[in-house]
């Protein structure tokens, strides 16, 4: 147990060593690689399948992504191990009882010494899970933000090459918003997916190993709980679909009914139709508010 111990740390200090590793050189070029090469991302044309999309906005960075999943797995183990040192001095220091063959060398301390090696682990254990925690929102913000880039240069790269009279079907403004907003959102629900779905499923899973361990009708509680709510957020997900993809639509209709006013203040000005402009730009974003 105490050479595993000795491994954990070692590999500790290499994931993170690694991690501020790539995280200056994501800094020092942020947006290095981006530029999307071909007709675009798979799967811009079948913008209804998540897979392929996200697959190929997180292939060209995929060994950040990995680097970043590493480290929440780590961040994770760290989160459970916390507590751990305090069950030495709880058990062992104010308990007394035996210590286990490899904690041999703690057998000599008095209970306040023990408490000062328990805190001084357990302070270890929350540093490095701090700069796991630190590394992790860099990498994933970066991946974040490349790709946006990505998804919005292929977007782009498709609108230029379709045919004209379908591009003019849709309001200058609605395809600004999608190339802006909406990528934007798609790329934030990429990373909410391997930044928030990773971690927890971690720690779930190490919670479960240790109720198991502990007491196996625990166990059989948590995972009688769990298929019951992966039902209830799938219904709820499949019930919000319809009402965020009007939403989506609504707000990039009203876009275009502010890029089409924006590009006519002259006029406005000339005329005098200011004040009118803005009741109408009022009534269309109440009537986009109760189509909703």
């Amino acid at each position: 147990m105490l050479v595993a111990i000795i491994a954990g740390v070692v590999v500790c200090a290499v994931s993170l060593t690694a991690g501020f590793a790539v995280r200056t050189w994501l800094a020092r070029s942020p947006m290095a690689g981006v530029a999307v090469a071909g007709p675009g991302p798979a799967g811009i044309a079948a913008p209804n399948r998540w897979t392929p999309l996200a697959r190929a906005l997180l292939r060209p960075d995929a060994g950040v992504v990995g680097l970043a999943v590493w480290l929440m797995l780590l961040d994770a183990l760290l989160a459970l191990a916390a507590p751990w040192p305090l069950m030495l001095v709880v058990d062992h220091g104010l308990g007394h009882h035996l210590y286990p063959h490899w904690l041999a060398g703690l057998a000599g301390l008095s209970a306040v010494q023990l408490a000062v090696v328990a805190a001084a682990a357990g302070l270890a254990l929350l540093a490095m899970g701090s700069v796991a925690g630190y590394l992790v929102t860099f990498l994933v913000g970066t991946v974040a933000e490349r790709m946006s880039a990505r998804l919005r240069t292929g977007l782009v790269a498709h609108v230029l090459r379709a045919a004209p009279r379908d591009v003019t079907e849709f309001a200058l403004g609605e395809l600004t918003s999608r190339v802006g907003a909406d990528a934007a959102r798609v790329s934030d629900t990429v990373t909410e997916i391997v930044d928030t779905l990773i971690p927890d499923t971690a720690i779930l899973a190490g919670m479960t190993v240790l109720t198991a361990l502990l007491d196996w009708r625990l166990t059989l509680v948590v995972l009688g709980v769990i298929p019951l709510y992966a039902l209830t957020a799938r219904l709820r997900n499949r019930a919000l679909r319809p009402a965020q993809r009007r939403a989506r639509a609504r707000s990039g209709e009203l876009a275009a009914v502010a890029a089409d006013l924006l590009a006519r203040i002259p006029a406005a000005h000339v005329f005098g139709r200011a004040e009118r402009e803005v009741r109408n730009y009022h009534r269309a974003s109440a009537r986009r508010r109760q189509r909703r």
